[in-house]
């Protein structure tokens, strides 16, 4: 994200100050693919994360990002059922009724930064 915020910021910005603001998108992109490669280096190092890993890259569209976000944001996946998964990911259709009243299913909870992922 701040990657594409420096080169968005090249655009208006006199000729002069481009070396800088590309010395700076070269230093983001080294610290990212160290951070890439650590967190691939735990993932690997970890029976477990490594087959959960092998799991859900067996989903189309699913790469190294997604796989990472659902480790950080999402520890309970592989232990929760369906159900509770779909409900702490922000995803399940929660009923509001009341008495006699029915309402509208609706999706709501959960965790919000894990929600751009899974939809």
């Amino acid at each position: 994200m701040m990657i594409t915020s420096e080169a968005n910021r090249l655009v208006p910005l006199p000729q002069m100050l481009h070396s800088g603001i590309a010395a700076h998108t070269r230093w983001l992109k080294k610290q990212l693919a160290a951070l890439e490669g650590e967190i691939g280096h735990c993932v690997q190092a970890s029976h477990i994360w490594k087959e959960k890993e092998r799991l859900l890259r067996t989903c189309t569209r699913v790469g190294k990002v997604t796989v990472s976000t659902l480790f950080a944001k999402l520890p309970e996946l592989g232990s929760l059922s369906r159900r509770q998964i779909a409900a702490l990911a922000g995803l399940a259709p929660f009923n509001r009724d009341s008495g006699e009243a029915r309402g509208k299913r609706t999706v709501w909870g959960g965790r919000g930064q894990v929600e751009p992922f899974c939809t």
